[in-house]
């Protein structure tokens, strides 16, 4: 069904979607007013049982987006994303995490950490002969941002991403956050050689989680067992470029899907990736190709035996929506 859209805007994308019942679904995404996405800001739509329409959403500097949404009730839902906070050297746009709150009536904006962020401090202005004295705001190195997000319940959720340090660019390390107790914080997550990103995550419960997502060429997956977060094996297909898994949904804690793509040829593109949890690990799924490849970006599993993935194909100049359901093993 066509959603609402602004007439100020040249271009918008949803990039997440959350229906804790049939009658009410949030989904998020960015808008732009401009053609070339020099403005970006967020974008909120409310389903509430017979139509879709946007709702007011925070949008922070000039550049924003939110690109993950969870949303354990009606009355509650977490979206995550990032903001530009300025430049890094003469090209690379420096970030910071965002993360905006629906209490029901209203979103706004809830503080979130930054790790690999560092300010530097300025001095000041303190001498008596100075004829003005302004306050500037200091540079900020490095670049964090936040691409998804699984609550459990209304107190207890995990979002994940990536934090860049100055240390580590332009390679950062795999970032997770977790709301407990009215308060976001970064949580300590595995070092990962080469670095890492996280795409997606998925929670059953307040003591089990699946993250995935990419670390160099190979695809990533870790696991929160209730005490810690661990990087657990996970299958790629065999190709000469690269593998990455940008989704995943359990259904239980031995039962979790994710998907994904992977760089088939420079003549054949990308194909879709999907990978199945059970009780003796990750292992590689059996999906078809539509013809002119594509990938799949998320995952809803319903049971261990009914799931959707959604994604992109690109069978011609322009992509078109793909869609894949399982029922049972097929």
């Amino acid at each position: 069904t066509p959603s609402g859209t602004a007439p100020t805007h040249a271009s918008s994308e949803f990039q997440g979607i959350s229906c804790p019942s049939a009658r009410f679904c949030a989904a998020v995404g960015t808008s732009s007013p401009d053609e070339y996405g020099k403005t970006m800001r967020t974008l909120v739509e409310a389903f509430g049982g017979k139509s879709w329409t946007i709702r007011l959403s925070p949008t922070v500097g000039s550049w924003s987006g939110l690109f993950g949404i969870s949303c354990p009730t009606v009355g509650f839902c977490v979206a995550v994303g990032y903001e530009s906070i300025g430049a890094v050297g003469n090209t690379e746009v420096a970030q910071k995490t965002l993360i905006e709150t629906y209490n029901g009536r209203s979103w706004s904006v809830t503080p979130s950490p930054n790790p690999g962020v560092s300010t530097k401090k300025v001095k000041p202005c303190t001498s008596p002969s100075a004829l003005k004295c302004e306050t500037v705001q200091p540079p900020a190195d490095g670049a964090d941002r936040l691409s998804g997000v699984s609550c459990a319940t209304r107190s207890v959720c995990v979002a994940v991403g990536q934090a860049t340090s100055v240390a580590d660019y332009p390679s950062g390390q795999p970032l997770i956050e977790t709301y407990r107790n009215s308060t976001w914080s970064a949580v300590h997550s595995p070092t990962v050689p080469g670095g890492g990103d996280l795409q997606g995550v998925s929670c059953v419960g307040p003591r089990f989680c699946e993250a995935v997502g990419s670390s160099g060429s190979a695809t990533l997956v870790e696991v929160f067992d209730g005490k810690s977060w661990s990087v657990v094996p996970s299958p790629n297909e065999t190709t000469t470029f690269y593998n990455l898994l940008s989704g995943v949904s359990c259904a239980s804690a031995f039962s979790c899907q994710a998907v994904g793509y992977y760089f088939v040829s420079k003549a054949a593109g990308e194909s879709p990736l999907a990978e199945s949890l059970t009780r003796t690990g990750w292992t590689l799924d059996s999906v078809a190709s539509p013809p002119g490849g594509g990938q799949l970006d998320g995952i809803s599993c319903a049971t261990s035996n009914s799931r959707a993935a959604v994604g992109v194909t690109f069978p011609g100049f322009d992509g078109a929506s793909l869609a894949y359901t399982v029922k049972g093993n097929t």
